[in-house]
């Protein structure tokens, strides 16, 4: 499930959270309110995504660095 990966919680809680909100009546008072709940959520996850292609794109230079300076000591 893509929703729980991105946020990294378990389906069992997100399966709570899921029913709790369907149950309750009073969980968004409009569409509006909702309409905002799931831009700010869609807006947490490209954050996310972001940042995981950051640290990796960080990891593969640092990387390709380390080869470079191994292969500059001709053992």
């Amino acid at each position: 499930m893509q929703v729980v990966s991105d946020f990294q919680i378990d389906q069992k809680t997100f399966k709570i959270l899921a029913d709790q909100s369907a149950n309750n009546k009073k969980a968004f008072q409009n569409t509006k309110e909702c309409d905002l709940v799931v831009d700010v959520a869609i807006e947490l996850i490209l954050n996310q995504r972001a940042l995981n292609r950051a640290e990796n794109r960080k990891f593969l230079k640092n990387k390709v660095k380390q080869v470079k300076l191994v292969n500059g000591l001709n053992i």
